[in-house]
């Protein structure tokens, strides 16, 4: 059974995704949000989450929009995410260097489908072809073979031992 952590998402119109994102996250390191208000929370993702106790997550008006309208990002206007040495692209939000909240929402971007959403091109099965997709773009991380999802909760799990939150990520095997 996984430990509970009080979390609050604040953020207009995309909420559940971003929840989604932060849920989906929190479960690969032994971890369940329990949802409660914004003062009760010890995670914070919000677009102002000033006055947070805990971790507090800035997700930007960008990054919301893109959830909102999926579309799949060129190179150049994708964020970047520094994880134990390495960039990794987050596809929502402003271009550069993207915050961890942002990369919470990019997780939830990945993990829902909605470069697949925003692809119209289907084979004949249905499927969309790699050479569309946004990893076929990409040379090492968060290319074809090492997925940014995993990035992202490796510094998720990194920003938690700040207010004492102690995570783990899990073995798949």
């Amino acid at each position: 059974m996984p430990r509970t952590l009080p979390c609050c998402v604040d953020v207009p119109r995309e909420g559940p995704l971003v929840r989604y994102g932060l849920e989906e996250l929190l479960r690969g390191l032994g971890l369940a949000p329990e949802w409660v208000g914004r003062g009760d929370a010890r995670v914070l993702l919000a677009t102002d989450p000033a006055g947070a106790d805990g971790l507090a997550l800035r997700v930007t008006p960008q990054a919301l929009a893109d959830l909102a309208t999926p579309r799949v990002p060129a190179l150049d206007a994708l964020g970047w995410l520094a994880v134990d040495g390495e960039r990794w692209p987050v596809p929502v939000g402003p271009p550069g260097d993207a915050t961890l909240g942002d990369a919470v929402a990019g997780a939830a971007w990945w993990l829902a489908g909605l470069q697949e959403r925003a692809i119209g091109a289907r084979d004949a099965h249905g499927r969309v072809a790699f050479a569309s997709s946004l990893q076929s773009r990409l040379d090492g991380p968060g290319g074809a073979t090492r997925p940014a999802a995993d990035a992202v909760r490796r510094a998720l799990a990194h920003a938690l031992r700040a207010p004492g939150v102690e995570a783990a990520p899990l073995g798949w095997g």
